[in-house]
C-alpha cells in the first residue's frame, strides 16, 4: 500500500491592507504672559520680542485667518496693538495684516493661512495711554480665534 503526503508550502511572506483615515485638524495655542509698562502719557510702549508667540497646526487646505478680540472695551485715553506674525504655510504663504488695534469685536491679524505646523511664532502688543488714561493697572483678555478666510 503506498500513502502519499503532499505538504503544503508555506509562504514566507504575507500581506494586510490597513486603511488610515487622517481627520482634518486645525489647533492654535497662544503663549507668553506679556505686560507693558508705559512711560509717560503719550509714550508708546512694545511688548520685546518673545513675550508673546503662537503655534499653529491645520492639515485643511482651505484658507484660513487668524482674528484677535478684546474681552471688553479699554478705559477712556488707552489703546492696545498687536501684530501677529504669519506661520511658514506650505503652499502660499500667509500673510500678516501688521498692527491692529485691538477692541471686542474681532479684527483679522493673519490671513491666508493654507496648511502650516508652526511654533514660536511672534505677537507683539502696543500700548499707548493719553493724559485721561487713569494711572492704575489694567488686565484684558486678548482671544485669538482661528476661521475659514471670509
Amino acid at each position: 500500500m503506498a500513502v502519499s503526503t503532499s505538504a503544503q508550502a508555506q509562504s514566507p511572506r504575507a500581506e494586510r491592507t490597513v486603511r488610515l483615515q487622517i481627520r482634518p485638524n486645525t489647533t492654535l495655542r497662544v503663549q507668553g504672559t506679556p505686560a507693558l509698562t508705559l512711560p509717560a502719557p503719550g509714550q508708546p510702549a512694545e511688548t520685546p520680542d518673545g513675550a508673546a508667540t503662537y503655534a499653529l497646526t491645520t492639515n485643511t487646505g482651505a484658507p484660513k485667518e487668524i482674528r484677535a478680540s478684546l474681552d471688553e472695551a479699554l478705559p477712556l485715553g488707552l489703546s492696545l496693538e498687536v501684530k501677529v506674525g504669519a506661520p511658514e504655510s506650505r503652499g502660499r504663504g500667509a500673510t500678516s495684516d501688521g498692527w491692529k488695534a485691538l477692541r471686542p469685536s474681532a479684527e483679522r491679524v493673519v490671513h491666508d493661512i493654507q496648511k502650516s505646523s508652526d511654533s514660536g511664532v511672534p505677537i507683539t502688543y502696543r500700548a499707548v495711554a493719553t493724559a485721561q488714561a487713569a494711572p492704575e493697572d489694567y488686565r484684558v483678555t486678548v482671544t485669538y480665534t482661528i476661521t475659514g478666510s471670509n
